[in-house]
């Protein structure tokens, strides 16, 4: 977690440092990187960051479609996975079509949602134990077994690290609504540290819980 979170201090650090330095406009990561880099090498930078941003959405809506038919009876059929995949960049695709505020609206739900879903993992934890499925809850001793790393054949430190990194990839979502905020220059390095220590807080919280309950 701390690692994946320092690689990702480095481009946020960097950004909060240009938009303390210059007056913020419409465009985001975009318009950093041409006032940065120039608007020749910045736009080729800029393509990199859109087939990155491209990539990782489609793994996203891989990981929901896998999850939603597995909800619904449906796990081992990879066209029920592709299917809800599929519908949920279609839903994304409207959202942003209808506006900036429809986009505001539903993250402040889906924010909801994930607060709700944290409040739900540290209370199951606490009065919930399935021991066929390796949740043995709090008083089995878990957390000393598992404070040492024992990865299983094939996985090593790296390979964590390449399924944990895509979690703070968002963080530079806030700059990217530079032209929706009264004050970027402000709003953009508060929101974005701000966002930074929360998700680090929550991350590591949640690595404490899982290593003290499951085997």
């Amino acid at each position: 977690v701390l690692s994946t979170v320092g690689v990702a201090l480095i481009s946020v650090l960097s950004a909060v440092g240009i938009c303390e330095r210059c007056r913020m406009e419409s465009g985001g990561v975009y318009f950093l990187l041409a006032h940065v880099l120039g608007s020749r090498l910045g736009g080729a930078i800029g393509l990199l960051y859109v087939f990155g941003q491209a990539v990782g959405c489609s793994l996203f809506v891989l990981g929901l479609g896998e999850s939603l038919a597995g909800l619904v009876g449906l796990g081992s059929s990879p066209w029920a996975q592709r299917g809800f995949a599929s519908a949920a960049v279609l839903l994304l695709s409207i959202i942003n079509l209808a506006g900036v505020k429809w986009v505001v609206k539903l993250q402040f739900a889906l924010l909801l949602v994930l607060l709700l879903a944290g409040l739900d993992f540290a209370v199951g934890s606490f009065v919930h134990t399935d021991k066929h499925s390796g949740f043995q809850g709090w008083l089995s001793g878990n957390f000393e077994e598992n404070l040492l790393p024992d990865y299983f054949d094939g996985y090593s430190w790296f390979t964590t690290l390449g399924v944990f990194f895509p979690t703070v990839t968002g963080v530079l979502a806030g700059i990217n609504m530079s032209g929706d905020l009264r004050h970027p220059s402000t709003d953009i390095p508060n929101g974005t540290l701000a966002a930074c220590a929360t998700g680090t807080g929550l991350y590591l919280i949640f690595v404490l819980f899982l290593g003290a309950t499951c085997t």
